[in-house]
């Protein structure tokens, strides 16, 4: 079966264009279409080496040598901590496409490959499996991107309450506005599991009013505490006021953080 280079190069272009394209996404950086062209480009040419006779141009140091100058030159003035992480993810997206393209043309008797590698396939399996990578990349950027806004929300918190120390992560709820009636305190809602001695202990309790969205309307226990340090993932630090209000259930399913703070507290 006959081979030609120009079409091998064109394809190579388009799938690497793509590659660094999801790539860019992933790690949510910003990028232009001609660095990305002129990286993709450096990787199309990159598949020449392998009908060559230089068998250092194929071993793995320069395999990953590669990649790295691709991403180097397709998202510019980063961080070398950057480069070597966008370097990894792409090179992992490469084998999730390689590893489709493989299933999707493995058994096609018109597929050709060349020192194990998958060098002509359909232009239907390439289209496929790009959707397919598409569809994945853009589960790993959604899932990414919003652990990234979580985590920008989850404040660091010590509680102190009667000169003792309560530690734990508070999750920033924008629509708690929450206070006590009395004092006009701001309120944290916190798991009750974390003060079980001191809700054994404590007998004078405030008893806060709240009502949902949904019009459900109840009233949870709560203290006051001495103060509250709360910091956020900048390292930044407020000393504050507060009332504690307790919940018997888990405010978070993976225990990412353990209570929630009200948004006048900011």
């Amino acid at each position: 079966m006959k081979v030609y280079i120009d079409v091998l190069l064109i394809q190579n272009l388009i799938v690497n264009y793509f590659l660094l394209f999801i790539t860019g996404k992933v790690v949510r950086t910003k990028f232009s279409f001609w660095r990305l062209l002129l990286g993709a480009f450096l990787g199309a040419l990159y598949i020449i080496t392998f009908f060559l006779k230089n068998k250092y141009l194929t071993t793995m140091p320069v395999k990953l040598i590669v990649p790295l100058i691709m991403i180097l030159i397709s998202f510019p003035k980063e961080k070398i901590k950057f480069y070597f992480s966008t370097t990894i993810t792409y090179i992992i997206l490469s084998m999730c496409l390689a590893g489709i393209c493989i299933f999707l043309e493995g058994n096609n008797p018109n597929a050709l490959t060349y020192k194990g590698y998958l060098i002509n396939f359909s232009s239907k399996g390439l289209v496929l499996s790009l959707i397919i990578l598409f569809f994945i990349g853009e589960r790993i950027y959604t899932f990414i991107k919003g652990q990234i806004q979580i985590k920008a929300l989850v404040y660091e918190l010590d509680i102190y309450i009667q000169g003792k120390l309560y530690s734990m992560k508070a999750f920033l709820d924008t629509g708690n506005e929450l206070r006590e009636p009395i004092t006009n305190l701001p309120v944290i809602i916190a798991e009750e599991c974390d003060f079980q001695e001191l809700i054994s202990n404590e007998r004078d309790f405030y008893d806060i009013p709240y009502q949902v969205v949904s019009g459900n309307s109840g009233k949870l226990k709560g203290i006051k505490a001495d103060y509250i340090i709360i910091k956020n993932s900048k390292g930044e630090r407020q000393k504050k006021i507060a009332m504690i209000a307790f919940t018997k259930g888990k405010l978070s399913d993976d225990n990412s953080y353990n209570s929630l703070l009200s948004r006048g507290i900011i």
